[in-house]
């Protein structure tokens, strides 16, 4: 139960967050100009940034096409998307990793030695893994902001 009431908070947080970015980016622009912004999203392989143009949520060729106008901009995307390539790569490796160490701290035999040389180095990888992940997504994200920043006031 306080799962979904977590989840409700989260939601209602990331949709007052969007209504504040539309409603200063159209009194920025005094209603001329469009203005991308983004939203983060927790999904099954990771969180998924999404673009949106006022209210309309973007596909990824239509930012891309949108992005083109500006060099600069259109420079910082190409590398916010091969960011996010790699962080699901490193997703779907620590999920495959904590299912691996799920299988090996169950599948052994309790005095079985293998168990030991397996079960540590597994955990240690999914340990680094983590951390690592975690702190490449938010520098990805900080560069989504970056990109987003050059496209609207420059």
């Amino acid at each position: 139960m306080q799962f979904t009431g977590n989840s409700l908070i989260r939601n209602a947080d990331r949709r007052i967050q969007l209504t504040l970015n539309d409603f200063n980016a159209y009194h920025f622009s005094g209603g001329t100009n469009a203005y991308l912004s983004m939203d983060v999203s927790d999904k099954f392989l990771g969180p998924q940034i999404d673009f949106y143009e006022g209210p309309m949520l973007l596909q990824k060729h239509q930012v891309l096409s949108r992005f083109q106008a500006n060099d600069e901009a259109f420079q910082l995307f190409e590398r916010v998307l091969k960011r996010q390539k790699v962080s699901t790569v490193t997703n779907i490796v620590n999920s495959a990793l904590g299912f691996g160490v799920m299988f090996v701290a169950v599948g052994f035999e309790r005095q079985s030695s293998s168990q030991n040389n397996l079960l540590i180095p597994m955990t240690l990888t999914g340990i680094g893994l983590n951390i690592f992940s975690g702190n490449y997504e938010r520098r990805t994200r900080n560069l989504t902001r970056e990109a987003l920043y050059r496209y609207n006031y420059q």
